[in-house]
């Protein structure tokens, strides 16, 4: 070796270079890593605001379940009474009818 200063200092030069490549191969590794881990926890609250909203119309379905009961339960016992009142209307047109006849 002719220059063995320039050798050393080459090779100093090269060192310096693959280090400063890898720090920069590295820090756009970390930059996509923390991309993806934003992209991930974005999709997470997403899913998380999914999933209360889910919870949500279940809620409100079994509420308007519970409701819809009710109402069976009051529309079966509103029934039940109209139809006595059908049954003493047909008795009453039957007296308005007999006092007819006995017109003619």
């Amino acid at each position: 070796v002719q220059h063995p200063d320039a050798y050393v200092e080459g090779e100093k030069f090269l060192m310096r270079f693959a280090l400063f490549v890898a720090k920069e191969k590295t820090e756009l590794e970390l930059n996509n890593e923390e991309k993806e881990m934003k992209r991930l926890e974005t999709l997470l609250k997403r899913l998380e605001r999914d999933n209360e909203r889910y919870h949500r119309e279940i809620d409100l379905a079994k509420e308007k379940i519970r409701q819809n009961e009710s109402n069976i339960e009051t529309n079966l016992i509103e029934q039940e009474e109209t139809r006595k009142l059908v049954e003493l209307q047909i008795a009453q047109i039957e007296k308005v009818r007999a006092r007819l006849a006995e017109l003619n």
